[in-house]
């Protein structure tokens, strides 16, 4: 019972760690002592830097990154599927595409593109279940989410390519990075995700008991139905939050929760927790990473992310089909 908690001890340690040095890498020096001593109205560059863009970006990318591993977990509990995730399922691209059209007509608030991207994400996730509720089988729904998101995916590029002059707000969303975000999104859209965040937990008794199977659950008295919407409209709502934030980040939410089920195991809560932290440990070590690699150039974290996550999940789909043994 001691191993979760030690774990998630250290998931907790990595953060602070990770954050400062978030703060530090860049292409402006900034010093331990001009972390340590941070004045928000000073005027030195290094001030302005950590005022401007590492603090936002920090504080980002351990928000974004802890409602995607939780959305995520959510998502392959209901769906009983470990390739489901808000990017698989089309969730993030529904999302953007929204945004799109918003901007479109004309609307440019942080209000609309949050509205937008909530109904754009719902919409997304309510067709690819439609689309395949009776599939029978757990493939089914990643292949319809994969086919959906390509299918927005295009609309949103089409509709950039030929109202290029009029997007040019809401390409600062979909270039899907934490780097050039307020810190005044996130004033906004904070108490909305810590609430979402609330109800998971309040919530995370049933989802417990849903994770050992439909027939489990009602037989120890769920309404396996209510749950399963309540849960896939938070997760729905968690993404939505994400991508208003950061734009569609992709891989966050598939990567998250299998590692979170490699440290924890059936420990359900510390799962669920854990799912959380090692979504900001991943976005924010990826952003990082990023700054690192072509340095004094910047790799946006979306490409990392892609890299890494897109080896895992042709590994996942490769073990699921016999071609490794594991």
């Amino acid at each position: 019972m001691k191993k979760p908690w030690i774990k998630l001890l250290f998931l907790i340690i990595c953060l602070p760690i990770l954050s400062y040095i978030s703060l530090r890498v860049g292409v402006i020096a900034v010093s331990h002592e001009d972390v340590m001593t941070f004045q928000a109205d000073g005027s030195s560059q290094a001030m302005i830097a950590l005022a401007d863009n590492r603090i936002p970006r920090t504080v980002v990318a351990l928000l974004v990154g802890s409602v995607l591993g939780l959305a995520g977990l959510i998502f392959q509990l209901v769906t009983r599927n470990p390739l489901a995730s808000p990017d698989i399922l089309a969730v993030n691209a529904g999302a953007s595409l929204a945004i799109v059209l918003v901007t479109l007509f004309g609307f440019s608030s942080i209000a609309s593109f949050t509205t937008a991207s909530l109904i754009g994400a719902f919409i997304a996730g309510v067709i690819v279940y439609l689309l395949s509720a009776n599939g029978g089988n757990v493939m089914y729904m990643t292949l319809a989410g994969a086919s959906l998101a390509a299918l927005f995916s295009s609309f949103t590029q089409s509709i950039i390519a030929y109202e290029e002059g009029a997007l040019d707000e809401v390409l600062f969303w979909l270039t899907g990075s934490v780097a050039g975000r307020s810190l005044t999104l996130v004033e906004t859209l904070l108490p909305w995700m810590v609430g979402a965040v609330i109800l998971v937990l309040l919530l995370s008794k049933e989802l417990e008991t849903l994770s050992l199977g439909d027939q489990v659950a009602r037989s120890l008295g769920q309404n396996v139905g209510i749950i399963k919407f309540v849960a896939v409209t938070l997760a729905v709502v968690l993404s939505a939050f994400g991508v208003a934030l950061a734009g569609p980040i992709a891989f966050v939410g598939l990567l998250a929760p299998h590692l979170a089920k490699y440290l924890f195991g059936t420990a359900f809560f510390a799962r669920l927790a854990g799912s959380a932290l090692i979504g900001s440990v991943l976005l924010l070590a990826a952003d990082i990473l990023g700054r690192i690699i072509l340095f004094p150039r910047e790799v946006t974290v979306g490409v990392v992310l892609a890299v890494i996550g897109g080896a895992f999940f042709i590994y996942l789909v490769s073990v699921r089909q016999g071609v490794f043994k594991s």
